[in-house]
């Protein structure tokens, strides 16, 4: 097998912060199974600057929430540094792999410059991925639907008769993602039937204190970093796992995925991944808050079924990391690749012949 050299932006490979979303971990992991060859840098920490130092020895760069440069450490030397390099690893021959994870940014800080970039990969970018089909962006025929691949773990399927929680939220607090108005939602129905649990690091404390007031003796919060066991533990105390997003810039969720992984049925907004899983019957979707409400309850009174976690099982099996790792090393491979579009029933057929 020819051996592929790849850099794989951004590099987390000596960093020394928690790591709070495993994408990059688990993509290069299953990248260094195929044998290609990640570069690991110690000068990592200077961003998009870093790639110039091995363009000459590399088969490929895969971009990864590239266009929010700006907002990272020297962000806009970074960005400056970025509008060279893409032309820069096209002459030099290096395919340029770019993984579209959200709409628009999530922060309002250089939201010009995210939107430049985008504007800029979409033209130029060899390879444009989303692990979504409801992308909905300009250029959307030119983009590559992969689903978002799933870790294959052994996980003993949930039993939820005598659930601690009827509705888990986990991952980072912020604004964005609609917690502080689902719960508003709850207490405006008039009833504290539910028990809710929120947990995950809340960096904004005024938005922690509005969280906090809403808090009842049915509504937790606990705002600190879940390790993967603690996560495990939490999702076998709970009947759903719920996400609020109301922003429609999310276009694929690590949670949510993190989550079907284990077997949990999920609630989530109906765009982007989460449209995608509930056409495929391993999750369900709603429209407003009153829709989620109605639909924690259906499930908790047994009007609503479970996912089937044979269902999901056999989903996850389909779209591995080492199949998409796979799939990522033949791009590379293939000099035409250029505005290639492929649909879900293609994708399945060629992961079963993987």
């Amino acid at each position: 097998m020819k051996q592929i050299k790849m850099y794989v932006y951004p590099d987390r490979s000596y960093s020394i912060k928690p790591d709070t979303n495993p994408y990059i971990k688990d993509l290069v992991k299953a990248l260094e199974e195929t044998e290609v060859s990640v570069v690991r840098s110690k000068t990592a920490w200077l961003g998009v600057i870093d790639i110039f130092r091995y363009a000459h020895r590399l088969d490929a760069v895969v971009f990864n929430w590239v266009e929010e440069v700006a907002n990272r450490t020297m962000g806009h030397v970074q960005a400056i540094a970025l509008i060279f390099l893409i032309p820069f690893l096209k002459l030099s021959g290096v395919k340029v792999i770019w993984t579209i994870h959200n709409k628009v940014s999530h922060s309002p800080k250089n939201r010009r410059i995210a939107a430049y970039f985008r504007k800029l990969l979409m033209k130029q970018a060899d390879v444009r991925i989303a692990h979504t089909g409801d992308v909905q962006l300009p250029g959307a025929r030119s983009i590559v639907y992969y689903p978002h691949p799933f870790k294959q773990n052994e996980s003993t399927f949930p039993t939820s008769a005598d659930s601690e929680y009827d509705v888990l939220v986990w991952g980072s607090i912020l604004p964005y993602k609609g917690i502080k108005e689902f719960l508003e939602a709850v207490h405006a129905r008039g009833d504290n039937n539910l028990r809710i649990h929120i947990q995950g690091k809340c960096p904004d404390s005024t938005y922690y204190q509005a969280l906090m007031s809403l808090v009842t003796d049915r509504i937790t919060i606990c705002n600190k970093f879940t390790s993967d066991e603690e996560l495990k533990t939490l999702m076998h105390a709970s009947r759903t796992v719920v996400f609020t997003y109301q922003s429609q810039s999310v276009l694929s969720s690590g949670a949510l995925i993190e989550s079907i992984a284990n077997f949990k049925t999920v609630i989530g907004p109906d765009f982007g991944n989460f449209k995608d899983c509930r056409q495929e019957g391993i999750a369900y979707t709603f429209s407003d808050f009153n829709d989620l409400i109605d639909s924690v309850y259906a499930i908790k009174e047994g009007r609503l079924p479970l996912i089937d976690p044979n269902d999901i099982e056999k989903y996850i099996r389909s779209y591995s990391w080492l199949d998409y790792a796979y799939y990522l090393r033949q791009q590379v491979e293939n000099e035409n690749v250029d505005n290639l579009y492929q649909s879900r029933q293609q994708l399945g057929q060629s992961n079963q012949l993987a």
